[in-house]
């Protein structure tokens, strides 16, 4: 959960009051003051308020120059340039009073969000083809911890398959000084650590004691590894062999108390360990991350992502990172309504715009939890931002760039702290020098009769990022709060916004499978598919572009319905609230153990099974070519992607293609042998980075076009005259550039002035067109580009009738509790 630190004066008595059980006066209080001059502690106690734990720490993060300059400071260096602290709630006063010139930051825990995938992804070709399966490369998993005794992850003769293990939930063994002290696992006040080595493992593999060896009590990370590299050993013939099943194994337990959240510098310590150790053992590595987060600015300029990507690039040879672009990208219907967790909105002089945030199916007439907004606008914008609550008073007037405010009641029944933060860099806030835009919490209780509504004033285009926590997310209490006027585009979470970072979307991997007890199941609706289509994209998955306009995800791969290893802590017996424990929109009996499919595997869905299948990919790329660096493995892949069999109705969801793992190979070796391939058209195609363009010539829409022969093999070695792009209502920014053996690249940007019009590209080779033709409308937002309107008066963003196509966002993996999932499809609601 998030740690905001100290923004300055205000009573101490005041803040304090905030928090004590007991207390019951009641006061309101609202200010505005300088950037900086709010209290920290407010949302350092906020932090885990809302967690399914007692966890009574919270994590504050830096920049640092240097090792000894963060030690010097009380820090721990995580990563370079990268340092963490991890405090009591009752130590933030006194660490922040001691550090006043210290530049803290803090960001929202990260969620972590096989027989059938190695044929989508043709994985097993791409093995018989070479003989290689990932051997010599460690594939590392930062995520929940596995199940060290599933025989997915063990070696024929039973020993483990994992090199080295860093937990974050257990105290250090002595039995590796040099490597605790480097890692922080002595300092029991930050939580401690254990590291062990594959000795280690089997010797408690071994243990007639049977509770020393790694476990992994939500399932989630046993999952995830065996899909990227699990051996299959535990099903008949190794139906259920991951992708690189022949890959070292690195695994890193990176929660600590809570099972189900991970801190941005806990993820950073991971990254550091798994690339430290395989560096000590003379392998490649690639990084599985299947977490993310809704909350920060989508433009790669977040304190993880930033660290994340210090780790990889042309610098960095034989080192990429992988994680799931998130399962965010689904809609929800009601009425006329569109909800969901990302909007935008344009703003004009002279007017206020309301945006509201509506609780959608509440169970409950008030609501408790917190609610985390990031807004993000361009250079040269200038927006107040301020909040109304659900009764229609003002918490907090529009503030402008450079300041923050602060907002507490307990009178009327009402119970709500709010901060904001606009335009605000200086200490502890979370917005860098490199982005632009505001922060805004609410933390409370609030009536759910009416929208919590954004007040937005200035001049510029808006985009807005949701999270909610508690009931203020999805639960058994609801739906948590959203958007009522929400869109796909621009979806996909942090950290998979970076450039650097290889961010993975999901496709719809199976629709029919026998479980445990050799009963059929059968999938009969998936989101408005009825019946579903196999290999189509998944309509959760989370959608690009980025806030700056790149194209995201990079890569799609099978992430809906994947069979992978089952923890034994995690299998309904044992466990029911388990993320296999039946789903009743798909199981038709309760009884019925649905998702188990054998004693050691069963099925689950979300971005997070689809990120592991394009880490084990890269784990194979590597074991050809260990001296790829990210970039170049990235643009394999997208140059060997194929085209769906399924339904594909916003190919800015899905990224250039889905994974075909035999296809990046051959794009690897016609750079070393080139060859003429000439290009089918009708097995050609394109894609573009948004559904939308602005009037704005600085705000460029990129597209890929991938060039294919007539048995889609990857085309190319062709006369590049012959590949024409033809574009009206637009400019070019970007000519037709070739990437790799048939992948390329252009841009279009609309002028000045051209809202309302439409933009129409065209690509051709000898002049027949590649797919078809495709239209961005222009427009200052996306609603404004579709109806032609811009309303004024404060009414722009109040929910309306819209014809952006809707989906049922499917609540599956870790970016919800699984625990308090929504057990059917609330009335109110219906899936289009």
């Amino acid at each position: 959960m998030p740690c905001l630190t100290s923004y300055g004066k205000a009573p101490c008595e005041l803040m304090r009051a905030a928090f004590l059980p007991f207390v019951v006066t009641a006061f309101c209080f609202a200010s505005e003051t300088a950037a900086g001059d709010l209290p920290a502690q407010i949302a350092a106690h906020w932090q885990n308020a809302d967690s399914p734990t007692d966890n009574d720490y919270v994590t504050l993060h830096a920049f640092v120059p240097s090792p000894t300059d963060a030690r010097a400071q009380g820090l721990f260096p995580i990563a370079p340039g990268f340092a963490s602290i991890r405090l009591r709630r009752d130590r933030v006063d006194t660490f922040l009073a001691s550090h006043p010139t210290l530049p803290l930051g803090w960001s929202p825990a990260l969620r972590p969000q096989l027989d059938r995938l190695t044929d989508w992804t043709r994985a097993s070709t791409f093995r018989n083809t070479t003989g290689r399966d990932g051997s010599g490369v460690v594939v590392g998993i930062v995520d929940t911890g596995v199940d060290a005794m599933h025989p997915d992850l063990r070696k024929q003769d039973g020993s483990t398959r994992i090199a080295w293990m860093l937990d974050l939930s257990r105290q250090a063994t002595g039995k590796h000084p040099d490597l605790e002290q480097r890692f922080g696992c002595h300092d029991l006040e930050t939580g401690g650590c254990a590291i062990l080595d594959a000795a280690d493992i089997d010797q408690a593999i071994q243990s007639l004691v049977g509770t020393d060896e790694p476990r992994d009590t939500l399932g989630h990370g046993t999952h995830v590894a065996s899909i990227a590299a699990g051996n299959g050993l535990g099903s008949a013939e190794q139906r259920f062999a991951g992708v690189a099943p022949g890959a070292t194994l690195v695994i890193v337990n990176a929660t600590r108390q809570s099972t189900e959240e991970i801190s941005d510098a806990d993820a950073l310590l991971a990254t550091t360990f798994v690339f430290d150790r395989a560096d000590a053992m003379g392998q490649p590595a690639v990084v599985n991350m299947s977490l993310g987060v809704d909350f920060g600015p989508h433009d790669g300029t977040s304190w993880l992502e930033q660290g994340l990507a210090s780790f990889v690039g042309a610098e960095h040879p034989g080192h990429a990172i992988v994680v799931a672009a998130g399962n965010s990208g689904g809609l929800y219907l009601s009425g006329q309504y569109t909800f969901g967790i990302h909007t935008e909105t344009r703003v004009i002089r002279h007017t206020r715009v309301r945006v509201p945030m509506q609780a959608i199916s509440p169970a409950a007439a008030t609501l408790r939890g917190t609610v985390y907004v990031w807004l993000t606008w361009r250079e040269g914008d200038a927006l107040s931002v301020g909040i109304e609550g659900p009764e229609g008073d003002v918490w907090i007037d529009p503030i402008s760039p450079g300041n923050t405010a602060y907002y507490k009641t307990t009178s009327a029944g009402k119970n709500v702290e709010t901060i904001i933060l606009n335009e605000y860099r200086g200490k502890e806030s979370p917005i860098s020098d490199a982005t632009r835009g505001a922060v805004l919490l609410v933390h409370g209780g609030w009536s759910t009769h009416g929208p919590i509504t954004l007040l937005l004033e200035g001049d510029g285009t808006a985009e807005l990022w949701l999270q909610g926590v508690g009931e203020a997310g999805l639960s058994q209490n609801g739906l948590g709060m959203m958007f009522p006027r929400a869109v796909k585009h621009g979806t996909v979470s942090v950290p998979a916004t970076h450039p650097a970072i290889i961010a993975v979307g999901a496709s719809l991997n199976r629709l029919q499978w026998r479980n445990s007890n050799n009963q059929q199941v059968q999938i009969e609706k998936f989101g408005s598919q009825t019946p579903p289509i196999e290999d189509s994209i998944a309509f959760f998955s989370g959608s690009g572009p980025s806030s700056t306009g790149i194209l995201k995800p990079d890569i799609s791969a099978p992430g809906a319905f994947v069979a992978a290893a089952m923890s034994r802590d995690a299998a309904p017996s044992v466990n029911p609230f388990s993320m296999f424990a039946n789903d009743p929109s798909t199981c038709p009996t309760a009884s019925v153990p649905c998702m188990v499919v054998t004693p050691y595997h069963a099925i689950a869905s979300g971005t997070s099974m689809a990120a592991p299948a394009v880490a084990g990919a890269l784990a194979l790329l590597l074991s050809v070519d260990p001296t790829l660096t990210a970039p170049e493995l990235l643009t394999l892949l997208q140059a060997g992607a194929r085209w769906p069999e399924g339904s594909v109705p916003f190919p800015f969801q899905m990224g250039p293609g889905v994974l075909d793992v035999a296809g990046a190979l051959e794009a690897y070796e016609l750079l070393g042998q080139p060859r003429l391939r000439e290009p089918d058209t009708s097995k050609s195609w394109f894609v573009l980075a948004n559904a939308y363009m602005r009037p704005d010539p600085r705000q460029p829409v990129c597209g890929l076009i991938e060039t294919r022969t007539s048995d889609g093999s990857v085309a190319d070695g062709f006369d590049a005259g012959l590949l024409s792009l033809r574009v009206d209502g637009a400019n070019v920014s970007r000519p037709l550039t070739r990437q790799a053996p048939g992948l390329w690249t252009f841009c279009v940007a609309a002028p000045t002035d051209s809202g309302g019009g439409t933009a129409g590209i065209e690509v051709a080779y000898q002049g027949e067109p590649i797919g078809n033709k495709q239209y961005l409308l222009i427009g200052v937002d996306p609603f404004v580009a579709r109806e032609g309107v811009l309303a004024r008066g404060g009414c722009c963003m109040h929910p309306t009738a819209n014809t952006a196509s809707a989906w049922w966002l499917l609540g599956l993996g870790l970016w919800i509790r699984r625990r308090k999932r929504i057990q059917k499809l609330p009335p109110r609601l219906s899936p289009v």
